[in-house]
């Protein structure tokens, strides 16, 4: 009713300002949970927060890093002015020439009443790419979980397992055995 005016008493306002980005960030900040920050061995000192001068490369890994995951899913769909991947801000935090990224796992297209289905061989192709950038890095970041897919958290589909789709348990497994600190 407020955006089609109906409302002749309908306050006056302005969206997406500097003022709302900055009241979702602050949500943002204080909504994090830490489960867990365990002590690295090497510095004896806990991972989190990670100090950018101790890690002179960092791998992101996960297609979620890049993924937009304000569309698909029905009605959570969002439509953002300005939309800031987390692979964005891990590189403006970082710097752009610390930070490589790969995908490590892929989820097909946004589909609602069907499942994007990418071969077992696809996977681990994947997944070897992302094991063998890892040997190099100093630091991991791995960003996955759901992305509105169907069977997952889109609309019309539940969710068929608790395990993380797309052989995600796998390709954490193969970042864990690196031997490489890990933020995920």
């Amino acid at each position: 009713i407020f955006r089609t005016e109906m409302n002749k008493n309908r306050p006056y306002g302005a969206m997406c300002t500097q003022e709302h980005y900055d009241a979702c960030r602050k949500i943002a900040d204080e909504g994090i949970v830490l489960l867990k920050n365990s002590v690295c061995k090497a510095s004896k000192n806990p991972l989190l927060p990670i100090d950018p001068s101790k890690y002179g490369k960092i791998l992101v890994v996960g297609e979620n890093a890049v993924k937009d995951l304000t569309a698909g899913g029905g009605s959570s769909e969002l439509k953002p002015r300005r939309l800031i991947t987390p692979l964005e801000g891990i590189r403006k935090r970082f710097g752009t020439e610390k930070v490589a990224y790969v995908a490590g796992y892929r989820s097909g297209q946004f589909a609602y009443g069907r499942e994007d289905v990418v071969s077992t061989e696809e996977y681990e192709a994947l997944r070897n790419q992302a094991a063998a950038m890892a040997k190099d890095a100093d630091l991991i970041i791995y960003i996955g979980g759901l992305n509105k897919n169907h069977f997952q958290d889109c609309e019309g589909g539940d969710r068929k397992t608790y395990n993380l789709p797309f052989e995600q348990d796998a390709l954490i497994e193969a970042l864990i055995a690196s031997g490489k600190p890990i933020v995920g």
